[in-house]
């Protein structure tokens, strides 16, 4: 089996303790995490129990407090090997092209940093490529199946 886009089950999140992660993320200032009360969709693979979930995007702390501004930096937790890692990436392009009458999302990711270290870190960057592509733009709720993602890893 390969990774897939899925909303997040009720099993999922007392399996892998979602509710608990997501809400650590959400005190800390420096991130906005998704609106939302818990994590909805993310690409896995069942069968080697890996998955990959968009966490947040890192605020840009030279903004005034009452101003929101965003920097490229996006946290995901990408859990495989039995460990779950968290992953900052950014994102150097973002673009929309239309082709065909259809919005065509093109993202380019530069690995940021991975706490923990991966034991294998050449096989980490492959899954983590394999789990990003599918995930697209916006994972399960991605519109455009075309989309184009690179990562400059």
């Amino acid at each position: 089996m390969a990774f897939v886009n899925e909303r997040i089950s009720d099993e999922d999140i007392k399996k892998y303790n979602l509710i608990d992660v997501w809400n650590r993320y959400k005190l800390d200032q420096n991130i906005k995490v998704l609106n939302s009360d818990k994590p909805y969709s993310f690409a896995i693979d069942r069968e080697k129990n890996q998955w990959l979930i968009y966490l947040a995007m890192v605020k840009d702390e030279s903004w005034e407090p009452k101003r929101q501004s965003y920097t490229e930096e996006n946290i995901f937790l990408f859990y495989c090997d039995e460990t779950m890692y968290e992953v900052r990436l950014i994102n150097d392009r973002h673009e929309i092209k239309e082709i065909n009458g259809i919005d065509r999302y093109e993202i380019t990711w530069s690995l940021k940093s991975i706490v923990p270290e991966p034991k294998d870190i050449n096989t980490f960057k492959q899954l983590l490529k394999q789990a990003l592509t599918v995930y697209g733009e916006d994972g399960l709720f991605s519109q455009d199946k075309e989309h184009l993602i690179e990562c400059n890893f």
